[in-house]
């Protein structure tokens, strides 16, 4: 069986974005590229998932892999609700109200300071 080893996210600010990650979703730096400029940097949380914040270069081609951003992130908190406080007291832009998914789960998206959608699930 394969595995997902990581996952990237193309950002204008590495240093910026994956601070962003530590700080407010408490997420721990594992990483970090100082040869590149802008620093690349693997992220992480308890779980072992990874993410890779690398550097964005502007570009009119939608397939060149150093596109800025991604089309979301799930995430799953078995204190959905303390979560969904957490994000509003830190001011975190929400996308929309929570919904119910057709799974039968609460789901919220929100965003990341680069704009990046972020979605929240609760643990069913």
């Amino acid at each position: 069986m394969i595995k997902i080893d990581h996952f990237g996210i193309c950002a204008k600010d590495t240093d910026k974005l994956a601070q962003w990650y530590v700080d407010v979703l408490g997420f721990k730096v594992i990483k970090v590229n100082k040869n590149k400029i802008p620093r690349t940097y693997f992220i992480g949380d308890d779980n072992g998932y990874k993410m890779e914040i690398f550097g964005a270069h502007e570009s009119s081609d939608p397939l060149s892999k150093n596109v800025q951003g991604l089309r979301h992130i799930a995430l799953v908190s078995e204190n959905f609700d303390e979560y969904v406080d957490h994000l509003k007291a830190n001011s975190i832009t929400i996308v929309d109200d929570v919904k119910m998914s057709t799974t039968g789960v609460r789901i919220l998206f929100f965003r990341d300071i680069e704009g990046n959608i972020l979605h929240l699930n609760e643990k069913a």
